[in-house]
């Protein structure tokens, strides 16, 4: 949990949680809104078949199973990171 060789300025310090948990936040709260969004986006496309759909059955039937599994492990992932990288409690 340290910054590596490489990183000028910060080479052998400790990695801040907030640095790699900031980003982890924010995709989250964008993949579950934009997840949320996807039945409509969907009934739409069918209901008004285009030669431009962006989403495709086959596409949605391949597509959205990886996307909505991203949208729980990328939370969950953080959430583990944190509470290994949380400071311990001193009446633990």
């Amino acid at each position: 949990m340290v910054f590596p060789r490489w990183v000028p300025w910060l080479r052998g310090r400790r990695v801040p949680p907030w640095v790699p948990l900031t980003p982890t936040v924010l995709g989250s709260a964008l993949m579950i809104g934009y997840s949320a969004t996807l039945p409509w986006q969907f009934a739409a496309d069918l209901s008004e078949p285009g030669g431009e759909d962006v989403l495709t059955p086959t596409g949605v039937l391949i597509g959205l199973p990886l996307l909505l599994a991203w949208t729980f492990a990328l939370p969950v992932a953080g959430w583990s990171y944190y509470r290994r990288t949380r400071r311990p409690w001193r009446g633990r």
